[in-house]
């Protein structure tokens, strides 16, 4: 986790770790625009506030199990 301005970022192995997914659907999330993210570089970053929204939205899904 990175912390610019007060605002954590994640990067897409952190979420893949988290969402317990592979770094590709992750990415394929980015792509599709599921996923808010921020490009730096050659790096994606993922807002925290984007991860908390993107589970608002799909945790009745079955992309997402805990």
């Amino acid at each position: 986790m990175k912390t610019i301005f007060g605002v954590n970022f994640y990067t897409i192995k952190e979420i893949s770790r988290i969402l317990n997914k592979s770094e590709s659907t992750i990415r394929n999330w980015i792509y599709e625009r599921k996923l808010g993210a921020v490009q730096v570089g050659r790096e994606y970053l993922i807002p925290q506030q984007e991860i908390f929204e993107f589970l608002r939205k799909n945790t009745n899904k079955k992309d997402i199990k805990f």
